[in-house]
């Protein structure tokens, strides 16, 4: 893409580019959606000022689908594509917490390479009354400490 001088993206000629930015799908869903966090998906090459000024752009950049697909094929199509979008991106976030899951149980049931958050939990409390007992344990021995070497 480059960028004419009034400000608009073009096809970029064979020329080498001043700046180049690397999304990814889910990078670019994530920009469209307005997540704050997506620039730390994105690879930059070239002039930091342009790819400064780009990562501002994109960042701020609000696309009204639907209002773009209402000008193409009218206002009842295009809110019907806007819900089938949504929709869609919607199921795909289900779905990927889904799979997330479902290798988070394979990893904790089938394999056992991962343990079970409720063992976490309770080895997390037995450390915590180690470290308590452990404590205590320390002032007992300093208070013995200070007798023995008291005189007295």
């Amino acid at each position: 893409m480059e960028v004419t001088g009034d400000g608009r993206l073009t096809a970029a000629g064979a020329a080498d580019p001043d700046c180049e930015i690397w999304l990814t799908p889910a990078t670019a869903r994530r920009v469209l959606e307005g997540d704050e966090a997506w620039m730390r998906d994105v690879r930059l090459n070239g002039s930091a000022d342009l790819a400064h000024a780009l990562g501002f752009v994109l960042g701020h950049l609000r696309v009204d689908f639907e209002e773009l697909l209402a000008r193409r094929f009218g206002d009842i199509p295009a809110q019907r594509l806007g819900l089938a979008g949504r929709r869609f991106l919607a199921w795909q976030g289900t779905a990927a917490a889904n799979a997330a899951d479902n290798v988070l149980e394979f990893l904790r049931e089938e394999r056992a390479v991962l343990p079970a958050q409720d063992k976490v939990g309770a080895y997390l409390a037995q450390v915590t009354h180690l470290r308590d007992d452990l404590a205590r344990l320390e002032a007992r021995v300093a208070t013995l400490e200070a007798r023995r070497i008291a005189p007295g």
